[in-house]
């Protein structure tokens, strides 16, 4: 494996995506062959120090590895593929694969003297020089010594050293058989490209020009950046800001407020910035509410039912801490509000203070009798009420609502009427957990679009009447586009993700803007990829991803539209945006014939127009997972089936081949005979008879639904009849999936880290019969099974199968 630290291109060649023909290089068979000429013959120095002997490895290059330059997207990785068949004798696409995230952890930029002080601090109080920069150490010497001079000092070196800004990770395996060969399995490497393919450097970049470099040829920006790139204005230096002029803190002070006063009423009289405000929705560079003006963050509100409670709970004279994850929006909902919690104590943002004065400022507005409002994350309040609330009991009562704020109760059970409606008590404090506000809900999910679409936004662009930008959002507007586009949301939304508010912003953004500036957009003319119908399928975010798993229309084949629209036997009329942007009738086959090119990219613009567009247009929900979560769902299917369903599943996800049985749930006892490793067999002698297990619902406290309002259950438990809250299993359609197509074989994942947990709590529930005992033994890898009647009262074994 081999791990791509640098990878991109210089001006002014990034201008024309050169970066993208580096990343395919590196998939080049030359590059393997050029690892192998490095490093054949050469002695492995780790492998050697264990060994104790000199040892030597096969150079054969399988994998390449790298991360992303920044936070949330990677426009140099996205979409770099060698589609099989782009050279010759090609058995593989090659892709760069992305597969997963970095915790956020790096160096942070301390002064030398600072970095030499840490080091002596930790070999002083070892007494020896751990970090010695010598290969084979381990990875990141820089990393590790900051982290031993950090403890010795008695500080949380996580605090300091994880940065907040993880990464994403990509992969490019170049062999078919990657995993067997890293495991040592295979001896030999399938490689997609054969290594000794002849000009395959040249066929790859004929491959860039006409993926890449052509359509960059029409894009008058990019080309005027490369006319306008010399050695002088690519110089780094340029971008240093000039020191500016000490001035007096006390004249700072004086004129900060004016100055940003103007500011304010400058920005907000500007039609463009408003217009550059939802743009940069989608980069996140207008959603954080702590660097937007107040009256910019009420032209962005949605009202909702939140801002009434807490109102409520402050004019009782109570104490409000709204909490959830980063994106949800708490700080944006208190700015909001301030106005009318200027007699309470407000913490806008918990990250700015320590625990110790947050809890000082709290304890001081109950002793005055005083409203305290604060937002802050989960993790934080937890651990601030783990932290303080053995020196301030009333903090028991934050942790007791924090337990509370979601219970279950059996699926059959009613929904809460009327007379459970909350009501605020006075000086009480409440908790609104904006992490279970389901964003994509039909309701707020057309809320964003319509506020997002809204004409005050557009009005630096209210003439431009053909303009890319005024046509994407006046059809997410229309009718018909709006509705199909709350359908795509909320489908998504069933998937189970937590999508936060921010997330969905900058989603509706990019479908309006493709992320792009005004004077892009306008280069694009009336091309079909900035249209909100391909934006919507070609950004990146977690919205972007759950839609890529077989939500785009794309990716749904329907026989007799396909052929329609692929032979332009479609009428026009039929498509709501037609006046504004005409659907062209013409057959691809023959198209592509004259012009001797691949009208694929055409024909997916226009299966995803007739989704968003024609009144014929649907969207299907394939995934087996969501529809058998409907189904477990619907009380109409009497519980026994549902149980019986589900538990086949379960039964049949640990012992996949065996005898499914749906009565009674399997309990397996798991054994290893090495440490680390996978299990070598599994044991299985009692079971759960299916009339102790219960399926149950969520349901939120009753502050949260006056919040809320009604909001769908993204996940079921499936526990003990008599309690849930010890041995339970959390069923979402990630689970349902696993369960569908995989098994134990699999190896560790999410889903059997969930399903051996609950087996093993679920143990105490297990039936023992006092006579006779039927033992299953089977080995996950084989698939090999035996089954042992085991006579109790006598002590031998009856049958053996």
């Amino acid at each position: 494996m081999m791990e791509l630290t640098v990878c991109g291109a210089v001006a002014p060649y990034n201008h024309l995506l050169g970066g993208k023909l580096v990343c395919m290089m590196m998939m080049s068979p030359r590059v393997v062959n050029d690892y192998r000429e490095r490093y054949g013959g050469t002695v492995s120095i780790i492998a050697s120090q264990m060994a104790g002997r000199p040892v030597t490895k096969d150079p054969d290059l399988a994998f390449l590895g790298t991360t992303s330059l920044y936070t949330d997207h990677s426009s140099q990785y996205n979409r770099v593929k060698l589609p099989k068949g782009t050279l010759e004798g090609q058995t593989a696409a090659i892709s760069y694969e992305q597969l997963g995230r970095t915790e956020g952890f790096g160096s942070p930029n301390l002064s030398t003297e600072t970095e030499l002080g840490l080091a002596q601090i930790a070999e002083q109080a070892s007494g020896f020089r751990n970090v010695n920069f010598v290969f084979g150490e381990g990875q990141s010497p820089k990393l590790r010594q900051l982290r031993e001079g950090f403890t010795h000092l008695g500080l949380n070196q996580t605090n300091l050293l994880q940065h907040g800004a993880p990464r994403i990770i990509y992969g490019v395996p170049l062999v078919t058989n990657l995993k067997r060969v890293l495991l040592g399995v295979d001896a030999e490497s399938c490689y997609g490209i054969d290594p000794q393919t002849v000009g395959a450097e040249e066929k790859i970049a004929d491959h860039w020009m006409s993926r890449w470099l052509a359509s960059r040829l029409d894009h008058s920006p990019a080309l005027d950046a490369v006319a306008h790139s010399t050695p002088l204005t690519e110089r780094v230096s340029r971008l240093i800001p000039d020191r500016p002029e000490p001035r007096s803190t006390q004249r700072q002070l004086m004129l900060k407020p004016a100055i940003g006063e103007r500011n304010d009423m400058q920005s907000d009289t500007k039609a463009d910035d408003r217009l550059q405000f939802i743009r940069l929705l989608y980069r996140n560079e207008s959603a954080f509410s702590d660097h937007v003006s107040i009256g910019r963050l009420k032209e962005l509100n949605i009202k909702t039912n939140l801002e009434e409670v807490v109102r409520k709970v402050v004019r009782t004279g109570g104490s409000v801490v709204i909490t959830g994850n980063a994106g949800d929006g708490k700080t944006h909902a208190i700015l909001l509000m301030k106005k009318d919690l200027k007699d309470a104590d407000v913490v806008t943002d918990a990250s700015e203070l320590s625990s110790a004065e947050i809890v000082r400022r709290w304890q001081a507005a109950r002793d005055e009798q005083k409203p305290f409002c604060i937002a802050i994350n989960e993790g934080p309040l937890v651990d601030l009420v783990r932290e303080f609330r053995g020196k301030h009991r009333w903090l028991e009562d934050i942790r007791a609502q924090l337990l509370r704020l979601v219970t279950y109760k059996p699926l059959e059970a009613s929904s809460p009427d009327d007379e459970e409606s909350w009501k605020p008590q006075k000086g009480e404090t409440v908790i609104l957990d904006l992490s279970h506000r389901r964003v994509l809900s039909p309701d707020l999910a057309g809320e964003i679009i319509d506020k997002l679409t809204d004409d005050h936004w557009y009005e630096a662009c209210a003439s431009e009447e053909n303009s890319v930008i005024n046509y994407n959002r006046r059809m997410l507007r229309s009718p018909v586009p709006r509705a199909r586009m709350v359908k795509l949301l909320t489908t998504v939304g069933r998937a189970g993700a937590k999508i936060t508010f921010r997330e969905a912003l900058a989603f509706v953004s990019y479908c309006i803007f493709s992320g792009k500036s005004r004077e892009e957009l306008k280069e694009a003319g009336y091309g079909e990829f900035s249209r909100y119908y391909w934006n919507a399928f070609e950004g990146e975010g977690a919205i972007f991803e759950l839609l890529n798993r077989g939500i785009d229309p794309m990716k749904q084949t329907n026989p007799q539209v396909d052929e329609h629209l692929w032979r332009g036997t479609i009428d026009p009329s039929d498509f709501a945006g037609h006046a504004k942007l005409p659907v062209l009738q013409r057959n691809l086959d023959e198209v592509a014939e004259k012009e001797q090119r691949n009208f694929a990219d055409e024909f997916t613009a226009l299966k995803r127009r007739w989704y968003f567009e024609h009144v014929n247009g649907q969207l299907f929900d394939f995934s087996d997972a969501n529809k058998l979560f409907a189904e477990l769902q619907d009380t109409s299917i009497a519980m026994a089936i549902r149980l019986s369903r589900l538990i086949s599943l379960i039964n049949r996800w640990w012992n996949r081949g065996g005898d499914t049985k749906s009565d009674a749930l399997r309990l397996w006892t798991r054994l290893s005979y090495q440490p680390r490793t996978r299990s070598q067999a599994m044991v299985s002698g009692l079971a759960v008879n299916r009339n102790r297990l219960r399926l149950y619902k969520p349901e939120l406290a009753p502050v949260l639904r006056k919040a809320f309002g009604e909001q769908p259950a993204s996940h079921l438990l499936l526990a003990s009849a008599d309690d849930p809250r010890f041995a339970r299993l959390v069923v979402d359609p990630e689970l349902l999936e696993g369960l569908i197509h995989g098994s134990l074989a699999d190896g560790q994942n999410e889903v059997a880290r969930r399903l051996g947990q609950f087996n093993d709590t679920l143990s105490q529930y297990g039936e023992k019969s006092p006579d006779v005992r039927t033992v299953d033994v089977v080995d996950p890898q084989s698939e090999l099974r035996t089954t042992v009647v085991v006579d109790l009262i006598n002590r031998r074994f009856d049958s053996a199968t």
